[in-house]
This record gives C-alpha cells, sequence and structure tokens, in this order.
C-alpha cells in the first residue's frame, strides 16, 4: 500500500533552499521548486521493520512486495523534534472483509491494537498519524463519514477521543466529492492534545447531492455566511462518547432517548432470530470475472459479461426435473419492498445449492454452473477446499428465508423499511432477516416502522448523510417493549394487517382517485399505530413533537 503524507515534504522544506530567478525579458520572479528526489518514499507505512521478525510467514516474492516502510529509520529527526507537526492526506478505503490479506499483513506489525473485525484500513492511517504527531500537532483528512457510528471503529472513536482535540468535522453527506466514487464522505481536523475535555468543535454538514461545487467550496472558507450546509458546535465530553457513537444532541433530545431505551423489555437473539441475507458470490458474472475464462470456453457457451450466475430471471431455465426445481426460490430485491409489503410478483430466482446439498438429479442446474467453473473456482472457500464451484459462497441459515413469518429489513434506505411476510422470500447481502417465534411478528413490524423507531435508528443507528444503515448492530440495539396486554399487542397485529391489506388494494388501483382514497387510509393506519406506539414508551405530546420535528429534518 503505498501513501504520501505531509510528513514526508517537512524534510524537504528543511534542507532544500527555495531559489529564484528573474526573467529578464518580463521581469517575472518565478519559484524553482528543488529537486525532489531524495524526499519521496515508496513504501507501506503501515508496516515498519518489525515485520522482518516475521519473515518466515512468507515466501521470498511475498515478502518482497510488502514495502516496509518506517518513518522514524526514513525521517529520523521526526524523532528528534518530538513527532510529526502536520500529517494531511487521503487514505485508502478498504474494508476488512474485502481484503482479508492486506489486513493481516498490517496485524504482524506494531500496529495490531488497532485492529478489530468489520474495520476499514484508513482507521489504521488515523491511529498511526496520530502516534506520529507532536504535541499540538495536527491531523487533516477526507473519509467515509459512517466512522461515527460504524460498529467496526470503536478503537479509532476511541483512540482519538483519547489522545486529541477533535477541532472539526466536515460532514459532505449526501454531496459526493469524489465524483467516480459513490463515497460519502467528511474531513477530520484533529490536534494531538488530550488535555481538553468538555470542549466545542466546529461541525458543519452538507444538506443536498446536487450542490454548487463553487457554493460548497465558499461554504468551507466562509462559514458564517454558510449557502448549502449548517454549522454547530457541539460539545465534546469525553466520559459520555467513550465506546459510544459521535453523535451530538441537545438535552431533551437525550431525555427522550434515555425513556425509549428504559421501556426495553426484550431482545431478539443475534444468532437465532436475525440473519443477514445470503452472499452467492456470483450473482452475476462481472466484466473483470468474464476476462478470466478461457476464450475456447467463453465460445463454446456464448458468454457475455452480465450473463447471470446464482441469481437468474424468474423462468430463466426452459425446463427442470421436480427434484431441482426444489433448488430454485424466488428472490426479492429491496425494489421490491415498501414499509410493511412485499410485492410478491419476483422478477428474479437463486440457485439455492449449498454443501448440505446432493448434486444426483441436478443435470440442468450443474450444466448451467458448470459455464463459470473457472470464475467460481478462485473463491477462497473454494481454494480451501471447504465447498465446491457449485455451492452458494454464504448461504446462511435457510429457515430465515422459507416459508414463516418473518420480516425483511433494507439495510441501506432513506428512510427504515420493514416488511411482514409468511411467504419464502430469499434475499442478499442488501437485507436482514428477522425471524422469531417468542414474539407476534405483526406487532414487532408494526413496532420497527414506528416513527418512534425511525427517531431512535436517525439518533442511535448508524446513518450515511441522510441514508440510514440499519445494519444487524443497530437492529439489534432497537429498544423492544412488549405490552403485558395481550390486547394492546393484537391491536398492532391488526392494523399491521389492515396495512398490507390496503396497500394491496393500492397496488392494484387503476384510477387516481382510488389511489388517493387507499393513501389517505394507509396514513390514517400509520398514525394510529404510532399513536399506541408512543403511548407504549410514555411519550408526552411535547416530546412527539419534538421527535416529529428532528424527522422532518431529515
Amino acid at each position: 500500500m503505498e501513501v504520501t503524507q505531509l510528513s514526508l515534504f517537512l524534510k524537504m522544506l528543511e534542507d532544500e533552499t527555495q531559489e529564484t530567478i528573474t526573467q529578464k525579458d518580463n521581469l517575472l520572479s518565478v519559484a524553482i521548486l528543488p529537486n525532489l528526489n531524495h524526499n519521496i518514499f515508496h513504501g507501506n507505512s503501515l508496516i515498519g521493520k518489525e515485520i522482518e521478525e516475521q519473515k518466515d510467514l512468507f515466501d521470498q516474492c511475498d515478502f518482497k512486495h510488502l514495502y516496509p516502510f518506517d518513518f522514524l529509520d526514513n525521517l529520523p529527526k521526526i524523532k528528534l523534534r518530538g513527532g510529526v507537526d502536520v500529517i494531511i492526506g487521503n487514505p485508502p478505503y478498504v474494508k476488512e472483509y474485502t481484503s482479508k490479506e492486506t489486513f493481516e499483513n498490517v496485524k504482524l506489525g506494531k500496529l495490531k491494537k488497532y485492529f478489530q473485525g468489520k474495520m476499514d484500513l484508513w482507521y489504521f492511517f488515523v491511529c498511526y498519524g496520530i502516534d506520529l504527531l507532536k504535541k499540538d500537532g495536527y491531523l487533516g483528512y477526507i473519509v467515509p463519514n459512517n466512522w461515527v457510528s460504524n460498529a467496526g471503529a470503536s478503537i479509532l472513536r476511541n483512540k482519538i477521543l483519547e489522545d486529541c482535540k477533535i477541532e472539526a468535522l466536515i460532514d459532505f453527506e449526501d454531496y459526493m466529492v469524489f465524483t467516480n466514487a459513490s463515497i460519502q464522505t467528511m474531513i477530520i481536523l484533529l490536534s494531538k492534545n488530550n488535555s481538553f475535555d468538555n470542549y466545542e468543535i466546529l461541525h458543519q454538514h452538507f444538506k443536498g447531492r446536487r450542490l454548487n461545487t463553487s457554493d460548497v467550496a465558499e461554504d468551507l472558507c466562509n462559514i458564517k455566511n454558510c449557502k448549502c450546509s449548517s454549522v454547530e458546535y457541539p460539545t465534546i465530553s469525553k466520559s459520555k462518547l467513550k465506546d459510544k457513537f459521535i453523535k451530538f444532541d441537545a438535552a431533551n433530545i437525550d431525555a427522550i432517548l434515555d425513556k425509549i431505551l428504559i421501556k426495553r423489555n426484550f431482545e431478539l437473539d443475534e444468532k437465532k432470530e436475525v440473519a443477514q441475507g445470503i452472499v452467492p458470490n456470483a450473482d452475476v458474472l462481472s466484466k473483470k470475472s468474464f476476462e478470466k475464462i478461457p476464450s475456447h470456453i467463453v465460445n463454446q457457451y456464448n458468454i457475455n459479461a452480465g450473463d447471470p450466475i446464482f441469481v437468474v430471471p424468474k423462468g430463466y431455465f426452459n425446463s427442470l426435473s421436480t427434484i431441482e426445481k426444489d433448488f430454485i426460490k424466488p428472490m426479492f430485491e429491496p425494489s421490491d419492498l415498501g414499509k410493511y409489503y412485499l410485492n410478491p410478483n419476483n422478477k428474479k430466482e437463486l440457485i439455492y445449492l449449498t454443501k448440505n446439498n446432493e448434486v444426483k438429479g441436478l443435470s440442468n442446474i450443474i450444466k448451467h454452473l458448470t459455464k463459470f467453473k473457472n470464475v467460481l473456482d478462485e473463491r477462497r472457500e473454494t481454494q480451501q477446499g471447504k465447498m465446491k464451484y457449485y455451492h452458494l459462497h454464504w448461504p446462511r441459515t435457510e429457515q430465515f428465508f422459507n416459508k414463516g413469518e418473518k420480516i425483511l429489513s433494507v439495510r441501506k434506505c432513506a428512510e427504515p423499511l420493514f416488511c411482514y411476510t409468511d411467504k419464502p422470500a430469499y434475499v442478499m447481502m442488501s437485507f436482514n432477516v428477522i425471524k422469531t417465534a417468542r414474539l407476534n411478528m405483526k406487532y414487532l413490524c408494526g413496532l420497527f416502522n414506528s416513527k418512534l423507531v425511525k427517531f431512535w435508528l436517525l439518533k442511535k443507528g448508524k446513518m450515511q448523510g441522510s441514508q440510514f444503515q440499519v445494519d444487524k448492530e443497530p437492529l439489534l440495539e432497537i429498544p423492544i417493549h412488549v405490552p403485558q396486554s395481550q390486547m394492546e399487542i393484537n391491536k398492532i397485529a391488526s392494523i399491521v394487517e389492515k396495512i398490507i391489506e390496503v396497500k394491496t388494494s393500492y397496488i392494484a388501483a387503476k384510477t387516481e382517485s382510488d389511489q388517493t382514497f387507499y393513501e389517505r387510509q394507509l396514513k390514517r393506519l400509520e398514525n394510529d399505530i404510532d399513536t399506541n406506539i408512543y403511548n407504549f414508551y410514555s411519550i408526552s405530546m411535547d416530546e412527539q413533537k419534538l421527535i416529529e420535528s428532528a424527522l422532518e429534518k431529515i
């Protein structure tokens, strides 16, 4: 991994003298840059010389390409000065599950203490950057904005809180700074000083995806007259934020959240009652994978990039045996879901074939998957002999997807979406699935779709700009309250049944007047659910107004 940081140029500025010449013809002064040959370094700054002790773990070729780089060895004056004055940069964004080998190599060195599951590689750059700073030195990075509420960023957050003063968090939210990547980013500005507590920070956030770039730049330079952003000065309290998300709310909002939390009397079982969606790997043939298939196989089977592999259009197979039909499952995508309602007309199907299944009698399915054997054999678990090329990569536990009551939840959405169904519904990684026999599932669906839970997820869950990121962790942390009265539970469940019925009628409506009629019914029914849920959690009218005011600002 290559990195360029401002610290590499400090030595250059110290050792070289800027020369100036004057052009006689036009008398313009021109600055001549010094020679940079001895001041730019190539290496992996996350791995230092300590990796030499682990040399036996690598073959010679692999070790050669690690490019270990140690700042103190290459820039010894940093140590004499007590650290680096300023570090700025745009570190690489690499999720832990996408590049296991990279993280394993870093874990062999001095930065192992900063590793945790579900982290991003750039967390190492911040933690190590803080270590390299001198007292009162500054660090400024542009990074993805989800670290403030990412379950895999708790070590990073605590490191920043303990060792630094946060000077500013500038969140671009839905405005894409990098036009070629749909990544929501923010600028973090830190100073290395752990003597501050209960201090104010600059918190600027931009609203809107299609902002004018010049307006954004102007707002960054002139925060007193913002055109497309808002500026706040929340207080950082280390004791309150340690081991928690970095979010800022007024005292009255915190009081409501505390009241909601106190009402929790039921928790879902993380392993038995909540599952993430299936990972086929691969669902379709990507362009990159297509290029790896030998030409004679491409020609033999008339293969093209984009061809279906495990996920196929509905009715894709012309003929299947009775046995094979059992392995073709209805698959649903986020666009098939609404609050409460699942569109039954799925357009795709999934080949659900796992390590536990015999392949006898599945000749048509195996023939289809064999075309892509070269690509599917490259999967890590296939290489380790744990599964065959015709097996799903991560099939999860099938009981979450087959017939029976369940709630489907879209993980990334403009607003939380929880959909009830008792039909078979196979979904991919963009979903969570909830299935419990300990609680009325329609009641739970009504609760999760309420304004109260939406408010909780806004304030206590994960957000990416204005998008909700309802991953498994924030889902499990929703304070579920179950009334003692079965009558109250049944009341919510019956409203949910009515909502599903009205939504079905709305979808089938052929005139605008009919749609308007059903929309009014839906609004009334959802208001009924909100009113009842507020009562279950003892939320006063004034507190309800605060909740709904907060939701209107999204």
